[in-house]
């Protein structure tokens, strides 16, 4: 054995990345392997691919009713470095790239597919520091140690998938008796560690590598050196790669992609992929603008993210988009939102106009320029480029216009736009003018979705043991109330669901029912009321997150906002007793469903927009004036805040030793195991029941 190991190791990583690629596919059931070999002869999954995959996802999960929320984007980060690494790992013998990638590919999917449940938490935490292409990418060819890092990466990964397999393939009884005795965390909590490792060793070598292509480079300069044909060849392909790199970082740095994913997750929707003009203004062939209005709190954020989904996996076009986010003030400028824009556009046809790029030297490129290189750079072909941008209400009025009039001006340009706007009925009001657009699509035609929205929601808190009821049939009396007081608001209905799962006992819920809040503004005053009235924390500490979230100019992370509680205004000198041990169980008790921690980037947000505007509105109820955020005496309450953060004298050392704060995940290890397989309550399960079968025909349903 000793022997084996030995030889194992002393192998090249690309040879083992191989091994543990078979000895994955020896796991597989029959059926499971023809599966994987059938991904073997495709080309390398690109971008397009991943986002493809992580529908297939949702909707199979949708359709099969093994889940109810969106959770594939989980997978958007892991599986983009996988997708990423297949772009540059180099040929083997006997191996092409494109089969090795393809088989990396094929590991992920397969055990995606087969145990998504298990497994999306899992990779989600992962992909938080798994390597991105724009730090390893331009460097790999050069740095043998950087390639060895990322196959080791990459061979733990299938490692991972391959453990996964073999224990959720065990039976129920022996998965139970594992978890007792091996704990699912213990067993895949190493391969997170492991992997967590590595991607530090990686961006290590990438620190490294670019050390000493700086010190290449300098040599270079003080010597004459005839170089081989070959290396020629090469510096010239890394000089353009750099050169696209830099040309792409001008136009924009900013993470389009994560408010997309916190998007996504919240819903799928499909009304609009029905409608007559969202088809005609998708098929166009001359550059138009649809726009979709919506009242607050109506679902316009999730929708736009189902349409940036179905335009990538539908059509060949170029499709970028922008999501305006309330907490992010300082990227709803229009040089950012059309930065963006531009980048992602390029980077869909920068093997068309590498040699333009080349020539373009600044580092920086402002408005004008931007709009020049979108209408002199791009191929002088017939394809279309799909732009979509959500939460124009978010941006003030002034950057508003003028991305508006730049809009205009690619409308009008030789290429074919295709602009997807959307807003509330007040912004369009004053902005169509502007963009003349020629479709506009309102949310009120969401009535089915609303629908479909209460039923799935109910039944996933049925499921999940959130709501409790003693007679079943009062769950009927729940979906017909907040259907018949929803008028179109998805955001209320939210908040009335989590309302009516935090009552005790049918009649609570019955009285809840007969006094349901009339809009939004009384929804959050209700919440606070009864926060005011729990045995939660105090106004004090309330009042304190909310200012802190209200005043932070990006999402504050869990950490981040824990120490800021515990700092008081003034007071210099450091008391590590004063730090919150439980950050996420403060925000849920004093906050309630006011405030929520996304589970992938781990900051804390108001749950909606219009949460913000409520606390910095006049207070409708002057009992709740203390909750309610001015916010220029915010922002200075902040800086005192931070100032007296940096003057505590003691960051030549660790504060202290951060305790395990929990996190809420939607779905943890073992209970992902055991509770998916012990049967719900059978009140609940009747519940179920009761509401799969209202409104179809074919079903009955009797109580007796």
């Amino acid at each position: 054995m000793a022997l084996s190991i030995a030889n194992a190791a002393s192998l090249k990583p690309e040879i083992r990345l191989v091994q543990a690629l078979s000895e994955f596919e020896a796991v597989l059931s029959a059926d499971e392997k023809t599966r994987l070999r059938t991904y073997h002869g495709q080309s390398p999954p690109t971008s397009t691919d991943v986002m493809r995959f992580t529908a297939e996802i949702d909707r199979d999960a949708t359709r099969n009713r093994r889940s109810r929320q969106c959770f594939g984007t989980r997978l958007t980060n892991v599986l983009h470095a996988v997708q990423q690494f297949s772009s540059v790992v180099d040929p083997m013998v006997g191996i092409s790239q494109s089969q090795i990638a393809a088989a990396i590919w094929g590991t992920m999917k397969i055990s995606i597919q087969t145990y998504f449940d298990h497994l999306s938490t899992l990779f989600m935490r992962i992909g938080r520091t798994c390597p991105r292409y724009q730090d390893f990418g331009l460097l790999y060819p050069e740095s043998a140690r950087l390639q060895t890092a990322l196959y080791e990466y990459f061979i733990a990964i299938v490692r991972l998938c391959k453990q996964a397999v073999l224990f959720l393939k065990k039976r129920f009884w022996s998965q139970l008796s594992s978890s007792i005795l091996k704990p699912f965390e213990s067993v895949f909590g190493t391969f997170q560690r492991d992997l967590e490792d590595l991607a530090s060793t990686i961006q290590e070598e990438v620190l490294l590598a670019s050390n000493q292509a700086q010190l290449d480079e300098a040599k270079k300069r003080s010597r004459f050196e005839v170089l081989a044909s070959t290396k020629k060849i090469r510096d010239a392909k890394k000089k353009r790669i750099k050169a696209e790199l830099q040309f792409l970082n001008a136009c924009s740095v900013y993470d389009h992609e994560q408010s997309w994913k916190q998007a996504r997750k919240r819903g799928n929707t499909n009304w609009m992929f029905h409608d007559a003009g969202y088809k005609e203004w998708k098929q166009e062939t001359i550059s138009s603008t649809l726009w979709c209005t919506g009242i607050l709190g109506s679902g316009k954020t999730v929708l736009s993210a189902n349409v940036v989904e179905d335009l990538k996996i539908t059509t060949p076009a170029a499709v970028s988009y922008f999501f305006c986010r309330h907490d992010e003030a300082n990227f709803l400028k229009t040089r950012t939102i059309l930065g963006s824009i531009a980048r992602q556009i390029f980077e869909h046809t920068k093997s068309d106009i590498a040699d333009a790029i080349a020539e373009v030297k600044s580092d920086t490129i402002d408005i004008d320029q931007i709009l020049d290189f979108l209408q002199e750079l791009l191929p002088s072909d017939s394809r279309k480029y799909f732009i979509v941008i959500d939460g124009l209400d978010e941006c003030e009025e002034k950057d508003t216009r003028l991305l508006l009039q730049c809009l205009k001006q690619l409308l009008k340009s030789k290429y074919t736009f295709q602009v997807y706007c959307s807003s509330r009925p007040d912004v369009y009001r004053w902005a169509h003018p502007l963009l003349e657009p020629r479709w506009n699509i309102s949310m009120q035609q969401t009535s089915v979705d609303i629908e479909e929205y209460v039923e799935n929601t109910l039944v996933n808190h049925l499921e999940s043991g959130s709501l409790s009821v003693g007679d079943l049939t009062i769950v009927l009396t729940i979906q017909d109330a907040l259907l018949k007081n929803a008028h179109g608001m998805f955001l209320w209905v939210v908040f009335q669901i989590d309302s009516i799962c935090s009552q005790n006992t049918d009649e609570d819920i019955l009285k809840a029912l007969e006094d349901l809040p009339k809009d939004l503004p009384d929804t959050f005053n209700r919440i606070l009321r009864k926060l005011q009235h729990s045995n939660a924390a105090g106004p004090q500490i309330c009042t304190k997150i909310f200012d802190l979230v209200a005043a932070a100019q990006r999402p504050l992370a869990i950490e981040e906002l824990r120490e800021a509680v515990s700092v008081k205004p003034g007071e210099t000198s450091w008391d590590a007793s004063k730090l919150v041990n439980d950050m996420t169980k403060l925000l849920l008790e004093s906050c309630g469903s006011l405030i929520v921690i996304d589970e992938e980037q781990l900051t804390v947000h108001f749950a909606h927009h219009s949460v913000k505007k409520y606390f910095l509105s006049e207070p409708l109820d002057s009992d709740m004036r203390k909750y309610h955020i001015n916010l220029k005496e915010t922002d200075l309450y902040l800086g005192d805040i931070i100032v007296t953060y940096l003057n505590l004298g003691v960051f030549d050392r660790e504060l202290t030793q951060a305790k395990p704060t929990t996190v809420l995940e939607v779905d943890g290890y073992p209970s992902a195991i055991l509770g998916g397989s012990l049967p719900p309550s059978n009140v609940a399960r009747l519940a179920v029941r009761l509401l799969k079968s209202r409104g179809d025909p074919d079903l009955t349903f009797t109580v007796n």
